[in-house]
């Protein structure tokens, strides 16, 4: 787990955060950008850097923090998806920046991949797709989702993996 080793609310907008030690910080013109281990992430217009510091100052602290502590999480140890692909006749592989996707359709499904931030693994009808941004990380898993949602009634479909759902029950 991310430890977060001090942080101090000076007032009701400004909150002080310190810079881990792992990770480096660096200033372009008026952009902050954080590169750490697995890779780098641009912050936000409401923060700046002040002594070893980063400071927010926001109307919405919690949620600025908590967009901070996902960066340097993501920076320090990446963010990770899994999903399933359940079903008879799905099939997944991966073509250089593309993924093919099989689904019970009469065409293969071309997925492209525009975010170069995030990696894929593929195994069998397992996915893994972990990157150092949340939000894009996230992105692609509902965009894949989308594609083949889940059925009720007989449980297939693209699901992730610690996600839980009880069948309905068919006609009788």
């Amino acid at each position: 787990m991310l430890e977060v080793k001090w942080s101090v609310i000076l007032s009701k907008k400004l909150l002080l955060y310190a810079i881990p030690k792992d990770i480096k910080i660096y200033l372009y013109g008026s952009n902050v950008q954080m590169f750490g281990a697995i890779g780098n992430n641009n912050l936000n217009k409401h923060v700046f850097i002040k002594h070893n510091c980063i400071v927010v100052c926001s109307h919405n602290l919690k949620f600025q923090l908590s967009k901070l502590t996902n960066n340097i999480k993501g920076i320090k140890h990446s963010h990770i998806r899994w999903m399933i692909m359940r079903g008879i006749g799905y099939k997944i592989s991966k073509r250089l920046d593309k993924l093919e996707i099989e689904l019970g359709f009469s065409h293969t499904i071309l997925f492209r991949l525009e975010e170069p931030t995030v990696n894929l693994m593929v195994n069998c009808n397992k996915l893994k797709i972990w990157g150092c941004s949340l939000n894009k990380v996230t992105l692609v898993a509902k965009k894949l989702k989308m594609l083949r949602k889940t059925n009720v009634y007989n449980g297939t479909g693209i699901v992730y993996r610690d996600q839980r759902f009880e069948l309905k029950v068919g006609k009788r």
